[in-house]
């Protein structure tokens, strides 16, 4: 029992660390963070699109926002920020320690030169098991979207969004108000005020 406790109080502890805004609003598009759905995310990408960190940090940002935009909730509940290469998940760094602790993906170093980047790879074939079916065809249609594209492509991409243009607060937090304003993915549903 107090194995339990322990490990509960480990869990409330890392979600403490990793999450500013932990009730579902606006920031995180209306769910709360889940990080078994944000490790799965992880995993996808990593067995689909093999991407450097950058070009992770967008196709998290359009698997979240695409599917806020078609479901009203975002898949993971990570907050976004609007840096300087694109939207990035706030405390990315302290999500992908948490996410290479479950074993699910690894990271490999790349040399470009003088400079090095990371690659993450999935540890194993399974299919992620937390993500529902919708959540399962928004993560694939955004891998579809962006395989074969550079890190610098997807990038310049993202930077091309509003959500990215238009940093939303102090902090430079993106609102999931943007996903409506989506130019590189396409919306299930034609509302009458979205810019197109």
């Amino acid at each position: 029992m107090q194995a339990l406790a322990d490990l509960n109080l480990r869990e409330e502890y890392i979600y403490g660390w990793i999450f500013e805004e932990k009730n579902p609003a606006i920031l995180n598009g209306f769910r709360a963070p889940d990080l078994e759905k944000i490790a799965d995310m992880v995993l996808y990408f990593a067995k689909y699109n093999t991407p450097l960190t950058p070009a992770l940090n967008k196709l998290l940002f359009y698997a979240d926002f695409g599917h806020y935009n078609n479901y009203g909730y975002s898949i993971s509940g990570m907050c976004y920020k609007a840096m300087e290469r694109g939207p990035v998940p706030e405390n990315n760094g302290g999500i992908y320690n948490y996410v290479l602790n479950t074993g699910k993906v690894s990271v490999e170093e790349i040399a470009f030169g003088e400079n090095v980047g990371e690659r993450f790879v999935a540890n194993f074939s399974a299919e992620p098991d937390s993500l529902t079916e919708e959540e399962l065809a928004t993560m694939k249609m955004v891998s579809e979207k962006f395989k074969g594209l550079s890190a610098k492509q997807i990038i310049d991409l993202s930077n091309g969004e509003p959500a990215w243009k238009n940093k939303t607060d102090a902090d430079n937090r993106i609102s999931f108000d943007y996903a409506f304003e989506l130019k590189n993915i396409e919306s299930r549903f034609i509302l009458p005020f979205r810019n197109r």
